[in-house]
């Protein structure tokens, strides 16, 4: 059985456009040219473009999880982690053996201001292996071409526990209320690690918690996405969020929030999860949406996002360093060969893992609708 979300690969696409943006400027200040990588702008591109995966990711799972539940019972959790392992492991298990066993003996792509992997070697190995890039980061700091991967275990690490909670719940508006619980206490615990150590004096733990939580741990607005993936599926809901005011305000706010570069401080990631979640709601209500994403060529790009995503730093590093120093040739040669190098691990690699995951799915997203929502 298949749901169809449009407009949701190409708002991918956009997303991964942002992260690299943002890891263009910052490789342009490594390798010391004029860049904008401390501008605010660019600095909330890369924070916002995983922003709107997160949401995205938390919306489209819930929707799909929902759906399987209310048509067959329960979830099929097995099936799940299956799905999951041959859509997110291939590439991410590639992408770290190549910074741990290939990079690092290739001098010229040394990053000087990044530490070698092999420093504290097995530490970082294991943390990666299990799908924790996010503590690694914390711990002993981002690993060249593999760090954009913190993103992928915190979405991992949401999946540990979704499905199982939304077994659990035994209806719907019951799982509604533990999520807004949840998301209602995970502010609650941020609060706490800003305001204590301002309160009580620094304390390096509380330091590096506050890091974790504010910037590393998004798991929140993958519950705000599910929220709003919930919400989709209520009457009244789609009236008001659906509304020609709400969404034109949510556009004009997102976009005029980003043009001046602000980040409202320690909740600026909810601040502007919660716009995307508007967003992201209406773009999959098409019969209201005011705009409308789906152009073929966007379509495609987002279905192979998640390799330029995991796949970029390493294209911008070779750009910038033996290419070209000048920003006109740079840009259109970053996403010209990242989109090149993306398509053959879309479809030489990845597509070797994907063709089996319509065996393990009861419900699935495509392109082929069965279902409408």
């Amino acid at each position: 059985m298949k749901v169809f979300f449009k407009n949701l690969n190409s708002l991918r696409f956009i997303a991964a456009s942002l992260v690299i943006i943002h890891h263009t400027e910052q490789y342009k200040w490594f390798n010391g040219l004029h860049h904008y990588f401390n501008n605010p702008i660019i600095i909330l591109f890369g924070k916002l473009g995983v922003d709107i995966f997160f949401v995205l990711s938390g919306f489209l799972i819930t929707s799909l999880l929902v759906i399987e539940k209310e048509r067959f019972g329960r979830i099929a959790i097995r099936k799940f982690y299956i799905r999951r392992i041959l859509r997110i492991w291939p590439l991410y298990f590639l992408v770290a053996a190549l910074a741990f066993l290939v990079w690092p003996h290739i001098p010229a792509l040394h990053i000087s201001q990044m530490p070698n992997p092999y420093d504290h070697l097995w530490e970082n190995a294991l943390l990666i292996l299990f799908f924790l890039p996010n503590i690694q980061y914390l711990l002993f700091r981002a690993i060249p071409y593999q760090a954009q991967s913190w993103s992928i275990g915190v979405e991992e690490q949401f999946y540990l526990v979704w499905p199982f909670l939304m077994n659990w719940s035994k209806t719907r508006l019951q799982f509604k209320r533990i999520v807004i619980i949840l998301l209602a206490a995970y502010v609650i615990i941020k609060l706490a690690f800003y305001f204590i150590p301002l309160i009580t004096g620094r304390f390096k733990m509380l330091d590096d918690l506050d890091f974790y939580l504010s910037d590393i741990f998004q798991i929140d607005c993958m519950m705000i996405g599910s929220l709003f993936g919930l919400l989709n599926f209520e009457n009244k809901a789609r009236q008001l969020l659906t509304g020609t005011f709400v969404q034109v305000a949510a556009y004009l706010l997102a976009i005029g929030f980003l043009s001046f570069g602000l980040n409202f401080g320690y909740f600026y990631w909810e601040i502007y999860g919660v716009l995307f979640g508007i967003i992201i709601f209406n773009l999959v209500n098409t019969d209201t949406s005011i705009i409308s994403l789906e152009f073929k060529w966007m379509d495609y790009l987002g279905k192979i996002s998640y390799s330029m995503y995991m796949l970029h730093v390493l294209v911008v590093n070779i750009v910038i360093r033996f290419i070209s120093h000048n920003s006109f040739i740079i840009y259109p040669l970053v996403f010209l060969f990242t989109i090149i190098i993306s398509i053959a691990s879309y479809e030489l690699f990845e597509k070797r893992f994907l063709k089996y995951k319509s065996g393990f799915a009861k419900v699935q997203s495509g392109s082929d609708p069965k279902v409408g929502m």
